[in-house]
């Protein structure tokens, strides 16, 4: 997938509507980046919490442990805090988006690759932490309006499994949104009754 056209899509409307947002990446640090690289590498808890203290506090370095986290331990605690980094805001969601992308000149590309395959990976790693952690549903439901304005997004293919496996918690959560956001839900998300996919990715 080409990670410019992702970006793009991403943060265009708010360069039409608002003037030009810097990319998130060139808010870090070369040392976090090297660092969250390491902590999406780790193979072992006790690796990666060793790696995890050097990563910074930012909001992406704690995104990208939450979800080695969960890779590793699979279960519903890591699940919950998972759902709980989900993206709330277009400032947020541009992180996610700039997984993959150069973020600093020290950056190498196993850095870049290993970061950008995390990235990749989201959509399925945060449909299992919803079937485990429904309870965090509501966070799941809201990501997935703004995700899926991305045209290269498979989170609601992915969102199937969460549908045919916790379609209760999944309806629940989708009849607290506004009234223009659940019919977008219905639209262009999925069909609930059919956990039928609407958003699906284009092709690269």
């Amino acid at each position: 997938m080409n990670i410019y056209a992702r970006m793009l899509t991403l943060i265009l409307p708010t360069i039409i509507g608002f003037g030009a947002t810097p990319l998130y990446a060139q808010e870090l640090d070369c040392s976090e980046v090297i660092a969250m690289a390491k902590v999406a590498g780790a193979q072992t808890e006790k690796a990666l919490k060793a790696e995890a203290t050097l990563g910074g506090n930012g909001y992406l370095a704690k995104g990208v442990f939450a979800v080695r986290q969960f890779e590793l331990r699979n279960d519903k605690r890591s699940a919950a805090a998972l759902l709980e980094l989900l993206p709330a805001n277009e400032k947020q969601q541009v992180a996610w988006g700039s997984l993959g992308d150069s973020m600093c000149d020290r950056e190498t590309l196993k850095d870049m690759r290993i970061l950008g395959a995390l990235g990749e990976r989201l959509a399925r790693n945060v449909a299992r932490a919803a079937i485990l952690a429904p309870e965090r549903m509501i966070s799941y439901v809201n990501f997935a309006l703004m995700t899926t304005n991305d045209p290269h997004s498979n989170y609601a293919i992915e969102m199937r499994r969460v549908c045919l496996h916790r379609r209760q918690e999944l309806a629940a959560a989708v009849d607290t949104l506004e009234m223009d956001k659940k019919q977008w839900f219905s639209t262009h998300v999925m069909n609930l009754s059919t956990c039928q996919a609407l958003s699906l990715p284009e092709a690269d």
